[in-house]
């Protein structure tokens, strides 16, 4: 099992980190699944074409990412470029940006108002708002080109997670702890089934490197499904207003995996809508098979469930490696202690 992809993905996810990994030149052999499609549904290879006629009669595409991996806002930035090729006018939902970002978003990417407090070009001016600085230059680094994509175009453009200091206080107290004026900022939930949950706690555990204690893992957990449904609620708003195209999501693979999270919520809300659960899989060398990318989950009822619909192959990232990630991880936030209350995986 790719445990170790999946989990240290997390730990960035999960911990708010936005360091950008210096690239490396790999001197290993050209992969020969790169740039290569399949569905899970028997590990059919699709063409290009295919893929994009697929995702033009969607309501709600998933592109989902690894986000240290810059080779997938490429193909995020060409998949959305090829919808707009065939006369559509994708909406653009990012992880990226919280929901209340989106009066921000919209101006910016519609072209609308001219009368800011601040000066400079418009790309300037949405950086400072959003607190993009100089010394906070990563999620330009990774994003830029889709957001100037969405003005060029005039594309609705609208966040879809929870503000960080909300997330930050799930993550401290868990949603029963907060005030109530807090809980009344999240969005509407159904709980999931148990399978669900204890498939999360492996995750998230594994997003630890092993380490994390009941109680944590718990807070954990509650942060995880208040983003899954303010996701979804941003979603199913934008996807029911009259367009013409789809909803573009860009996010991070793990929110969708089984068809679950995002994905289930956004069905539980509107099940009238086409969705497509699509992930960019980086390969790794020396595996060249399509089934060992397309794990199932013993704790899943249906044997054939698989992570995503379809996977579309693309280079790993470059930096470090997972392993030294994980170590820098625990060595700085969780290196064992005596009495510790932490418990190894």
């Amino acid at each position: 099992m790719r445990s170790i992809i999946v989990g240290v993905t997390l730990v960035f996810l999960l911990i708010g980190c936005t360091a950008v990994n210096s690239p490396v030149i790999s001197l290993e052999p050209a992969h020969p699944l790169v740039g290569r499609i399949f569905r899970a549904d028997a590990y059919q290879e699709i063409t290009s074409p295919e893929l994009i006629e697929a995702l033009a009669s969607a309501d709600v595409i998933y592109l989902g990412e690894r986000h240290d991996n810059q080779q997938h806002r490429h193909e995020q930035l060409r998949l959305v470029m090829a919808l707009l090729e065939r006369g559509l006018r994708p909406q653009l939902g990012m992880e990226v940006f919280s929901v209340e970002t989106t009066p921000l978003l919209m101006r910016y990417s519609q072209g609308a108002g001219t009368n800011y407090a601040v000066k400079g070009s418009p790309d300037d001016i949405l950086r400072q708002q959003l607190g993009w600085g100089a010394d906070y230059d990563g999620p330009w680094q990774r994003y830029g080109s889709l957001i100037q994509l969405a003005r060029k175009e005039q594309l609705p453009l609208f966040g879809i997670d929870l503000s960080k200091p909300l997330r930050r206080r799930i993550t401290q107290l868990g949603v029963n702890e907060l005030t109530p004026l807090e809980k009344n900022l999240l969005y509407p939930s159904v709980s999931p089934d148990e399978n669900y949950r204890v498939y999360m706690y492996r995750v998230l555990k594994r997003a630890h490197c092993g380490w994390g204690s009941p109680e944590y893992l718990g807070r954990l957990y509650d942060n995880w499904l208040a983003r899954n449904d303010a996701m979804a609620t941003s979603i199913t708003t934008m996807a029911e207003r009259p367009s013409e195209g789809p909803v573009v999501v860009i996010v991070g693979a793990g929110h969708t995996e089984f068809n679950r999270g995002v994905y289930e919520r956004v069905k539980i809300r509107s099940p009238h809508l086409n969705q497509v659960n699509l992930i960019l899989q980086g390969v790794q060398q020396g595996k060249s098979e399509p089934p060992y990318y397309f794990q199932a989950e013993d704790v899943f009822e249906q044997e054939s469930d698989r992570e995503h619909e379809i996977m579309l192959f693309t280079d790993g990232p470059q930096g470090k490696s997972d392993e030294d990630l994980c170590k820098e991880f625990l060595r700085k936030n969780h290196a064992p202690k005596k009495n510790s209350k932490l418990i190894p995986l």
